[in-house]
């Protein structure tokens, strides 16, 4: 083991000889009878355990040497211990205020000194042990954390894609959608709009709303194959049921809840699921819930779910272009969609394109994102 390496600064040379003869051979000992020269070894290799201060010398005092100590880097951590001949309870007070651990008053005893010094030796190393077991235990639940939301994003995907295949959707919807509120908020923040979706104030919560998402038709599990797989129009009983899935969803993902404990992902599924038909004008359902009444989660989803079913083919409608589907979210969707969310939509539409565009497995389906496309 190395020898702990103490520095002594004393403008007197019997003084550290004095000290070297106390803590014999168990420490690598550094001497400075000139406080300038004590001075530059503070920022030099390799670090000491510990300083010895005198406060009383010439050119630099101990004090000011005690401030320097605490203000570099490489020996902010450092002990310090002051050794003088100034036992006055002012001057004791100024030397612990200005970051000294201890305040020895010469003349000094030979068995104290060396206890004093190995007491802040030992706090070091606990403090160098803790600060190393900290690391550990970060990196641990860094880790655990890092599979946590494995787990989460894996369960989450599953149960989504569950759900899009009883309605014959495919897999693919469910990133697209994740993909366009991505892109969604980070052009609102940037417009000046909401800014409890800034991912420099709330780091996260934007991927958080776009994983959500994806869990936006859970609800359709418990809707008959006979509803989601019909290629012809549903009657008014039918279309009745199908909106169902929205209580469906949230009546599931409130259970989980209840059984897991409200998490940020959990609640904001919880109200996406909900709440993700509503329209801006009250006109949507399960609740027709009227502007910002509507979750701002649910928000973001009500457009971008609009614009996939919209360049979507399905077993009982033909897809339009990309182009079409921005011009009636133009045209039409004053009063379906939330205006500061319509207006980000059609700012980056292209954007949006391109996020469709790699998302889609059906080549026939990409030719209908660049039909008619005006750059």
């Amino acid at each position: 083991m190395d020898k702990p390496r103490i520095v002594i600064v004393d403008d007197s040379k019997t003084s550290i000889d004095l000290i070297k003869g106390y803590l014999g051979e168990d420490y690598l000992i550094e001497g400075f009878t000139d406080s300038r020269e004590g001075l530059e070894r503070i920022e030099e290799d390799p670090v000491p355990n510990l300083f010895l201060l005198d406060v009383q010398m010439p050119h630099i005092d101990g004090f000011t040497l005690c401030q320097r100590i605490r203000k570099s880097p490489r020996t902010v951590k450092t002990p310090v211990i002051f050794i003088t001949s100034l036992g006055d309870s002012q001057n004791e007070s100024l030397g612990l205020k200005l970051g000294a651990d201890d305040y020895i008053v010469k003349p000094l005893h030979p068995g104290l000194t060396r206890v004093r010094i190995l007491q802040q030796l030992e706090l070091q190393k606990a403090r160098k042990d803790l600060q190393n077991q900290t690391r550990e235990l970060e990196k641990l639940v860094q880790a655990r954390t890092l599979e946590t939301n494995l787990v989460q994003d894996i369960t989450i995907e599953c149960m989504a894609t569950l759900a899009e295949k009883r309605d014959n959707d495919g897999g693919l919807h469910i990133t697209r959608i994740s993909d366009y509120i991505k892109i969604l908020s980070i052009q609102l923040v940037r417009d000046g709009h909401f800014p409890e979706l800034d991912p420099e104030r709330y780091p996260g919560k934007i991927n958080m709303i776009a994983k959500s998402a994806m869990l936006h038709d859970i609800g359709k599990v418990g809707i008959p194959d006979s509803i989601l797989q019909k290629k012809e129009e549903l009657t008014s009983d039918e279309f009745n049921l199908l909106k169902n899935h929205t209580t469906l969803g949230r009546d599931a993902l409130l259970a989980a809840e209840e059984e897991m404990g409200t998490t940020s992902y959990l609640s904001y599924a919880r109200e996406i699921a909900y709440s993700h038909h509503e329209r801006w004008d009250g006109s949507g359902y399960p609740e027709g819930l009227m502007g910002e009444e509507i979750p701002l989660p649910s928000r973001l989803m009500a457009i971008a779910d609009v614009y996939d079913n919209l360049i979507t083919s399905k077993s009982y409608k033909n897809s339009i272009t990309h182009t079409e589907a921005v011009d009636f979210i133009r045209e039409k969707g004053e009063n379906l969609f939330d205006p500061l969310v319509r207006g980000a939509f059609l700012t980056c539409e292209e954007k949006i394109r391109r996020a469709a565009l790699e998302n889609y497995d059906d080549s026939a389906q990409k030719v209908a994102l660049t039909a008619g496309y005006r750059a």
